[in-house]
C-alpha cells in the first residue's frame, strides 16, 4: 500500500505546489485532528479507496490522471469521459 507515485515529491516545481504536502505547514491557527482510531469509516474503507480508487489503474482512474512523466505544468489533468477536459497547472 502507498507505493504509488504522487505530485507530493514531483520534480516540476508548478506541481508540486498542486499537491497536499506541507499544505498547512505555515498555519498560525491551533489545528485539531479529528481521527478515532477505532473508527472503522476513517480507518479500513479510507486506507481501501486511497489505495484501490485512486492509483493510475484504480477504479476512478477515469477521473483524474497524474502523469509523473509529462510536461512540467501539465501532469495532473481531470477526465469527463476519456477526453482530459482541465489539466490543473
Amino acid at each position: 500500500m502507498w507505493d504509488n507515485a504522487t505530485p507530493d515529491d514531483d520534480s516540476d516545481t508548478s506541481t508540486r505546489t498542486l499537491a497536499y504536502r506541507g499544505r498547512f505547514e505555515n498555519v498560525s491557527a491551533n489545528l485539531i485532528n479529528f481521527f478515532l482510531p477505532q473508527d472503522y469509516a476513517t480507518f479500513m474503507p479510507w486506507e481501501v479507496n486511497n489505495d484501490q480508487g485512486k492509483p493510475p489503474d484504480g477504479a476512478f482512474a477515469a477521473n483524474f490522471q497524474y502523469d509523473r512523466g509529462g510536461q512540467g505544468g501539465q501532469k495532473l489533468f481531470k477526465y469527463l469521459g476519456k477526453i482530459p477536459t482541465c489539466r490543473f497547472t
